[in-house]
């Protein structure tokens, strides 16, 4: 909605204790990684489009990875049921 490029940033070493809230109460040391901007303005007239929120979702997802130095992962979307298991936090 706000048609402006998208910045993706990895943040390594956050701490993280099975809460969202977490990281925002305990101190760490942490290294920021940012990539390029993402252009989306060849989307801007699809703003409904809910293919496409999932594809650029993905993307997303994938250049992070990339950022962490794990390009080979494979993120998957969660569907309206989807309940965490022990290994989707490995």
């Amino acid at each position: 909605a706000a048609q402006v490029p998208v910045l993706p940033c990895y943040i390594e070493g956050s701490p993280y204790n099975h809460v969202p809230w977490s990281p925002l109460l305990m101190t760490a040391h942490v290294r920021v990684r940012y990539g390029e901007l993402i252009d989306l303005s060849p989307y801007y007239d699809r703003a409904e489009d809910r293919e496409l929120h999932r594809e650029l979702t993905l993307r997303f997802m994938r250049e992070i990875a990339r950022l962490a130095g794990r390009p080979e992962f494979e993120p998957r979307l969660a569907g309206r049921n989807w309940t965490p298991r022990p290994e989707d936090f490995e």
